[in-house]
């Protein structure tokens, strides 16, 4: 016999799940109409660049509502040395956005949603099971440095998701996400832009 506040809670947490689901896919969507609205038409982003651009968005306040000519003004004012640290940072995000895109797109009973905040401390994505309402965070790391993500897990344990090269090396399991990939797309996207 299910007790009253267990039901209460249990139809909380489905209307959370709904509301979180719900909000996740007006993101996306929203986020592709803003790239299409500031595009004017005259390029159009393939969904790929989209979600570079959705993660270079999340990488700096001055991005976020930036038109496509305002990013490629902000990108050329850049010396070299500022680039390699815009690629890791949007890199870091982009991982983020496919790592969510996999894990509610697998079929099985677990959402996932980043943070609002960019920067919340500790860990980048929340999973939800919603069948059993289990709540875990986890951090995601898209690099090549198995000495730099272990030193994540012993300080911090094994609530970590990497990229392809670094979960072979270190006999995690992979997601389907190369850094090398990564690094190639925010690359290709930002020379683009600029």
């Amino acid at each position: 016999m299910v007790s009253k506040r267990e039901e209460n809670s249990e139809n909380k947490f489905r209307r959370i799940t709904h509301f979180v689901r719900e909000n996740f896919d007006q993101a996306a969507i929203i986020t592709a109409l803003v790239s299409l609205s500031i595009n004017g038409g005259e390029k159009i982003l393939s969904t790929e660049e989209s979600v570079v651009l959705a993660a270079l968005r999340r990488s700096a306040k001055k991005f976020e509502n930036a038109s496509l000519e305002e990013i490629s003004e902000i990108l050329n004012s850049y010396d070299e040395n500022q680039i390699p640290g815009l690629v890791n940072n949007v890199k870091g995000i982009l991982f983020e956005l496919e790592f969510v895109e996999i894990e509610n797109n697998d079929g099985d009973s677990i959402f996932a949603y980043q943070f609002e905040q960019t920067n919340y401390p500790t860990y980048d994505v929340q999973l939800i099971d919603e069948q059993t309402g289990e709540i875990a965070e986890i951090q995601l790391k898209a690099t090549n440095s198995a000495s730099y993500v272990k030193s994540w897990m012993d300080e911090h344990g094994d609530n970590i998701v990497v990229t392809d090269e670094v979960a072979e090396e270190l006999g995690l399991e992979g997601v389907g996400i190369s850094n090398e990939e990564l690094e190639v797309k925010v690359e290709d996207f930002l020379e683009k832009i600029k």
